[in-house]
């Protein structure tokens, strides 16, 4: 254990720390576990240390987009400054930061794969990814390009003095929670292609006392991790990388149905980003709640009948009012054609008509389960074409539930469908006919509605995938379904 600022790094990542220290760090380091085991903050410490110790240190902290890190990794990182460096948090606030630098002259580039230009290019002493699971195969081949590139070119220069020299080649650090088994990182780190540090609970010094006694504070974050359900319990509690066994929809798979939607191109009709195509038209999901947490979901279709989540809106005890004025705001922006709503509440339908100047949009939604999850899962697998059919955009979270956040439960879609699992029985068998009922399913709902509505058919007797391709815009039209 490593005790500097009064801070205690220990565990995995005091490993890693004495492995730097004696000038032999791993090229590539994976440092993994469940949730809440302080690693991305050891990380950071360390890091910055090491800045204090060879002036002249870039280090670029990444993920795999610049705008998810000001709340998570960059609120890290300034409390670790506050701590060893205050005066590096002098300058722009973290929303609009682009560089952290020391008075040493040792900076860290704040970075995400969303510019590769800037991530790729440029010389620099190593990497931090933080949320490692969020990248690709690509993403680290391109990376590694860039870090071995340094080992060959001429020493990089600040002004006109040149970049300290350390005793080791460029180095990459990943740290992340588990995902599924077979996920590239994992077996990357099973074949010895990186080395793997695995961090526990025992390591973060504000849940473990030194002598192994948890803290009052431990006891409480257990009880909020043991709330997820299915391979999300099994990841971000045990640190386990588990497929998903149980998993009501479990080809999803995050590294292709989450897409970066990259910088807005207006002039080509691509006002999501340049990696998303044109919509003909819009379509809505909606999950109606009170206290419980609801959810709207927006959905973009293409030329090819592909869904597409462009905006979520994923909130708990807020009222009625609330929500009627966030789908009115859609509508008025993007005027999309349907919301399939929960039949439920019809007041609440009646009443977000109403909102829309008295015009026809929302509807209820066709609740079958069986239905929808079949559905689902036929269309997040891949087409004659070669891909899925339905996808989420990363940054499509509106105003994250910090309520919820707080207690460890989904704030959006894709921090629910891993945890969307058959419900299980004392023997440990899944009944694939119900799912859960301690699994969050608020998006998940609104989810199936949208796919219900938008590839609605019957299903067909021989085959669960014979649904045929009714497009929406003949189901706009269909008098049966406003009936």
């Amino acid at each position: 254990m490593t005790t500097r600022h009064a801070i205690q790094i220990r565990g995995a990542v005091g490993q890693l720390w004495e492995r730097y220290w004696a000038n032999s760090p791993p090229p590539i380091t994976l440092v993994d576990g469940p949730a809440g085991t302080g690693k991305t903050f050891a990380i950071l410490f360390m890091l910055v240390e090491l800045a204090k110790k060879y002036p002249g240190l870039r280090w670029p902290i990444m993920r795999k987009t610049r705008q998810h890190m000001s709340e998570t990794t960059l609120e890290a990182l300034e409390k670790v400054l506050a701590l060893a460096c205050p005066e590096a948090l002098r300058g722009p606030r973290r929303e609009g930061r682009s560089i952290y630098r020391l008075p040493n002259g040792s900076s860290f580039p704040i970075m995400g794969l969303d510019d590769p230009g800037r991530a790729l290019s440029g010389q620099f002493h190593g990497i931090f990814w933080n949320e490692g699971v969020q990248f690709s195969r690509t993403d680290f081949e391109g990376i590694m390009r860039a870090l071995r590139g340094d080992l060959d070119d001429e020493l990089p220069r600040v002004g006109s003095s040149p970049i300290v020299q350390l005793p080791f080649p460029p180095t990459l650090i990943i740290d992340t929670n588990p995902d599924h088994e077979k996920h590239w990182l994992n077996l990357s780190a099973t074949k010895g292609e990186m080395e793997r540090f695995v961090s526990r609970h025992e390591d973060n010094p504000a849940l473990c006392s030194p002598d192994g006694a948890w803290k009052p504070k431990a006891i409480e974050y257990f009880a909020k991790l043991n709330r997820m359900t299915g391979p999300r319990l099994q990841r971000m509690r045990y640190g386990k990388w588990t497929s998903a066994e149980g998993m009501i929809w479990p080809n999803w798979d995050p590294l292709t149905h989450i897409v970066d939607p990259g910088e807005p191109d207006p002039d080509n009709n691509r006002p999501w980003g340049k990696n998303v195509p044109p919509f003909r038209y819009y379509l809505c999901g909606w999950d109606f709640a009170a206290r419980a947490p609801g959810c709207l979901l927006v959905a973009g279709v293409d030329d090819r009948h592909r869904l597409w989540i462009v905006e979520q809106y994923y909130r708990c005890e807020v009222d009625g009012r609330w929500w009627t004025a966030r789908h009115s705001s859609v509508w008025r922006r993007l005027r999309h054609r349907m919301t399939l709503a929960d039949g439920a509440e019809p007041d609440r339908i009646y009443q977000a008509n109403q909102d829309i100047d008295g015009r026809v949009t929302v509807i209820a939604a066709d609740k079958r389960r069986e239905h929808g999850w079949d559905i689902v899962r036929d269309k997040l697998s891949p087409d004659h074409s070669g891909g899925p059919q339905i996808f989420v955009l990363r940054n499509s979270l509106k105003d994250e539930d910090q309520h919820l956040k707080e207690q460890m439960l989904p704030t959006r879609l894709e921090d629910e469908i891993p945890g969307y699992v058959w419900v299980e029985t004392k023997d440990g068998q899944r009944v694939r006919e119900e799912p859960d009922p301690a699994a969050p399913d608020h998006a998940c709902d609104a989810l199936r509605y949208l796919a219900t509505f938008h590839w609605r058919v019957e299903l067909g007797s021989d085959s669960a995938h014979d649904y045929g391709e009714m497009s929406a815009w003949d189901q706009f039209n269909d008098d049966s379904l406003v009936a």
